[in-house]
């Protein structure tokens, strides 16, 4: 298991997994003929990956609230941290 691929399971950066997709995939899984290999690498780096994103995310939001404070009639509003 690469870890593009599990990123992209959990992400879908080029909108290509769909729901079916999804759960066709977790039903192979359920049964005990196919069996999952993901290495530490791959597992490392995914939650690297998604901790980034995840970062970016906050960040992105956090400055949207400062457009909203900047808004002129919304001075007292009063955001909870």
């Amino acid at each position: 298991m690469d870890t593009n691929i599990v990123i992209d399971m959990v992400i879908d950066r080029r909108h290509q997994v769909t729901d079916t997709i999804l759960s066709s995939f977790i039903k192979l899984l359920d049964y005990d003929e196919t069996i999952l290999i993901v290495p530490d690498t791959v597992k490392v780096e995914t939650q690297r990956y998604l901790e980034e994103k995840l970062t970016l995310v906050g960040k992105q939001i956090n400055k949207v609230m400062e457009n909203v404070d900047d808004l002129y009639g919304a001075a007292t509003y009063t955001r909870r941290s």
